[in-house]
């Protein structure tokens, strides 16, 4: 007898990779869904009998995830992963090494990143907290945060607080503690989003911008819409929250660690992500449609045309 949470594999399907039961099995009926399949799956154990998997390896974090049911807010057109894959390579010409993507998707994203290290390295965090130049140190964070993924009413209410002269301190301190503190993440994440809700800028954009741009290895941005949007048409619950939660944001980190791994498992080296970047931008290509035919046709034709 099948258990809820159990791990299994259709032996005749291996293209609908590992399973997770999702109902104590009732009679000869049990309920399964599948890491590359879009729906639940009802079978009888009298037709196929499945094999139990005892470790389902990388796929456990997707599975025990999993938004089953009335959870899936946002879903338009939820596919299976493999097909939503294959679509994402047929749209863009070089997938995440493409042109198109690599110009308008990447690179700014990567300059911003090269800039942020430049501006906000530790070593000079660390000079100009030791010398009190908190207004110095104001502007450059300003100059970090001034990138598209904010909005321009977030980037005016920040660089707006940011003139205060205790703000500048204590935002500049909460910043360097969350970027290069030594103490849990989850710690470090918490009191700096504190200090973001007393400026009335507690935002999940700002708070995990700079997490993004300096450490874009391990760390995802979350823009709430599309993040929301993207998860959901995956099947991955991230339990979003509007107020700023380290709950939520572990959840996007698993979320993005996934996604990494899947792709990364791909033979076709166009889908093989460097870093977060890539996959931030995967999520927005593919499940958040950030492009149409007639925007991906037009970039190629520019790019081409630009390049005789």
């Amino acid at each position: 007898m099948f258990k809820k949470n159990d791990f299994v594999r259709h032996p005749r399907k291996p293209d609908w990779g590992i399973g997770i039961v999702t109902e104590d099995q009732t009679g000869d009926n049990v309920s399964v869904f599948f890491e590359n399949t879009a729906a639940i799956i009802r079978l009888k154990i009298s037709y196929v009998v499945l094999e139990t998997v005892a470790d389902p390896g990388q796929s456990r974090s997707f599975l025990e995830n999993v938004l089953i049911g009335d959870d899936h807010k946002g879903i338009t057109d939820r596919q299976p992963f493999p097909t939503k894959v294959a679509q994402f390579v047929e749209q863009f010409k070089g997938g995440l090494h493409g042109a198109v993507l690599e110009k308008h998707e990447r690179q700014y994203k990567q300059d911003a990143h090269e800039e942020f290290v430049a501006q906000l390295n530790k070593a000079d965090f660390e000079r100009l907290m030791a010398s009190e130049q908190w207004e110095k140190l104001a502007d450059m964070i300003k100059k970090c945060h001034s990138i598209n993924l904010l909005s321009k009413f977030e980037l005016i209410r920040f660089a707006d607080v940011l003139k205060d002269l205790q703000a500048q301190k204590e935002i500049g301190q909460g910043l360097y503690a969350l970027l290069y503190g030594e103490d849990l993440l989850q710690s470090r994440f918490e009191r700096y989003a504190s200090i973001l809700e007393g400026y009335e800028c507690n935002k999940w954009p700002i708070i995990t911008l700079p997490l993004f741009l300096r450490f874009p290895e391990k760390h995802m941005f979350i823009k709430p819409s599309m993040t929301q949007k993207a998860a959901a048409n995956r099947g991955f619950d991230i339990q979003y929250d509007s107020q700023l939660n380290w709950n939520t944001y572990s959840q996007v980190l698993l979320f993005s660690k996934d996604l990494f791994e899947r792709l990364s498992a791909y033979e076709n080296p166009a889908l093989h992500p460097r870093d977060m970047i890539d996959v931030q931008t995967f999520m927005w290509c593919t499940f958040a449609k950030g492009w149409s035919k007639e925007e991906i046709a037009g970039a190629e034709a520019n790019i081409e045309a630009h390049s005789k």
